[in-house]
């Protein structure tokens, strides 16, 4: 069977830079959130595994209906000589996601793919630290006060 692009492949460190210094914070100086570049260096592996890891053909997709076509030159020497991306690369994942599961969100929020796929942690389409504080919040304890009651 041919391999998919979910197929946990090689080593994604290898083939990505990292936004992260080597002490594993987020580098400074940048405008770019490190979520946000670590998102579309995602996409970037997610491209380069769906064209069987040769950056030529990455650079030649010709995949226009694909979210992620605007992303796929991110770190390469190409990207540089182009204009930017547009600026969220996390919604593209989810649209993304949306086309692989058939448009069923019950599907992405479910996906099996796990840590196979470069794009995973990116599926809800915000920050996966956002993610986490929003799924706290609403599965957590909830407080609340009835009028009249001191606790």
């Amino acid at each position: 069977a041919p391999e998919s692009p979910h197929s946990a492949s090689g080593s994604r460190a290898a083939t990505m830079s990292t936004p992260l210094a080597p002490d594993g914070k987020c580098r400074r100086g940048s405008a770019l959130s490190c979520a946000e570049k670590r998102c579309r260096q995602a996409i970037r592996h997610f491209c380069l595994e769906c064209q069987g890891r040769l950056p030529k053909a990455v650079e030649y997709c010709q995949d226009l209906l694909c979210p992620l076509f605007s992303y796929r030159l991110h770190g390469s020497e190409e990207a540089k000589a182009q204009t930017a991306a547009p600026p969220r690369p996390l919604r593209a994942v989810r649209r993304q996601c949306l086309a692989c599961c058939g448009g069923e969100r019950a599907e992405v929020r479910h996906c099996s793919a796990g840590r196979a796929c470069s794009l995973w942690e990116f599926r809800f389409g915000v920050s996966p630290a956002i993610y986490k504080q929003v799924k706290a919040r609403f599965l957590g304890p909830k407080h609340f006060t009835l009028p009249g009651l001191d606790l």
